[in-house]
C-alpha cells in the first residue's frame, strides 16, 4: 500500500461516534501528522459520501483518497479507505481554513489539541478569500440576507431568493452562524449535509451540523480566523519526512516551488529524499500524507 498507514478493519457500527468533531493530541515537538488511517468495509447502500459523513470526513476526500471506486455505489463488503490522518498546516492558532483541503482546523487556547471539520467553500467565480481575520460575534438561528449579486443569479436560474431569509429548515446558514471582521464571509451551518467537503458556496466555509454547533459553543469571539490556499503540506513524523497533496484549484497560483519547499524542510538531508515517490504524490494527489524520506 502507498500510504504510511496503521490500517484498522472495523465494522462501521462501532465506529459511529467519530462522525462527532475528529479531535487529536497536538503531535510532540519536531512532529506534523495527527491522525491514523482506516480501512473500512462498506454496508449494503453505502456510498463514499454516506461513509465519510459518519467519520466526519468530506465528500472530495473521500473521492480523491479512493479513486478506484465508484463515487455513487459501493457493493456491500467493499474496501473503502477512511483518509483520517493529516499534516497539520504551518499556522496553528485559531481558526485555519485550508481552502485546497476543504477542511478547517481549530486549536483551541491553552489546550494541547487540535478539533478538525471537512467544509464547504466558495466555487468558482465565488471564492472564499484568502485572508487573516476574526471571529466577531455569534449568532443561533441566524437570519440570511443573500446580497444582490447572488439574488440575481438565483432569479436568472429561476429559483429567487426573497431579501430576507428567516431561520429555519430551509435557511442556507443552518442553525449557527460565526461572523468574521470581514462581511459577507461567514461560517455557518447548512441544511443540506451534501455540500459539505464541496466548493458549494458564494464564498462562506459551510459545516456539518454537529460540526458548527460545536464551533459556535467553544470558539469565543475574538478569535483568529486564517484562510489559506495550501495544496502542498509537507510534515515530518517521527524524523522522517511526508507530504500530502490536495487536487488544486484552477484558479488558484500553487504554493511555489514544491522541490524548493522539500529540501529546505529536508534539512540538509534532501539527499534521503525519494523524489520518484514525490513526483508519485504529486501526481495522482491522493489527500493523505506519504512517506518521502
Amino acid at each position: 500500500m502507498r500510504y504510511m498507514t496503521l490500517v484498522v478493519c472495523v465494522c462501521l457500527g462501532l465506529w459511529t461516534h467519530l462522525a462527532q468533531a475528529l479531535t487529536f493530541p497536538l503531535p510532540a515537538p519536531g512532529n506534523d501528522i495527527v491522525g491514523r488511517l482506516q480501512t473500512v468495509e462498506s454496508e449494503e447502500g453505502d456510498t463514499l459520501v454516506s461513509i465519510g459523513q459518519r467519520y466526519d470526513i468530506g465528500a472530495y476526500e473521500m473521492w480523491q483518497s479512493n479513486p478506484q471506486l465508484d463515487r455513487e455505489e459501493l457493493n456491500p463488503g467493499t474496501k473503502v479507505l477512511i483518509p483520517s490522518q493529516f499534516i497539520l498546516p504551518p499556522v496553528r492558532k485559531g481558526l485555519v481554513v485550508n481552502l485546497a483541503e476543504l477542511r478547517l482546523y481549530y486549536f483551541p487556547p491553552h489546550r494541547n489539541i487540535v478539533v478538525t471539520f471537512p467544509i464547504g467553500v466558495g466555487y468558482q467565480g465565488w471564492n472564499t478569500p484568502r485572508m487573516t481575520t476574526r471571529v466577531t460575534r455569534k449568532q443561533a438561528d441566524p437570519e440570511w440576507r443573500p446580497t444582490k449579486a447572488i439574488r440575481a443569479e438565483a432569479a436568472a436560474a429561476g429559483d429567487p431568493w426573497p431579501s430576507v431569509v428567516p431561520p429555519g429548515p430551509n435557511n442556507p446558514l443552518g442553525a449557527y452562524a460565526l461572523y468574521l471582521a470581514v462581511p459577507q464571509v461567514l461560517i455557518h451551518g447548512t441544511p443540506r449535509s451534501d455540500t459539505v467537503g464541496r466548493r458549494s458556496s458564494h464564498g462562506c466555509v459551510r459545516l456539518f451540523a454537529q460540526d458548527i454547533e460545536y464551533l459556535f459553543n467553544t470558539v469565543p469571539v475574538g478569535t483568529p480566523v486564517h484562510m489559506i490556499y495550501l495544496q502542498d503540506k509537507i510534515g515530518r513524523l517521527n524524523g522522517r519526512l511526508y507530504l500530502e497533496s490536495e487536487v488544486p484549484f484552477p484558479e488558484f497560483n500553487d504554493d511555489g516551488d514544491l522541490k524548493k519547499r522539500i529540501i529546505s524542510a529536508a534539512r540538509g538531508r534532501a539527499d534521503r529524499i525519494n523524489w520518484d515517490k514525490v513526483d508519485e504524490v504529486a501526481d495522482t494527489r491522493l489527500g493523505v500524507p506519504e512517506r518521502i524520506e
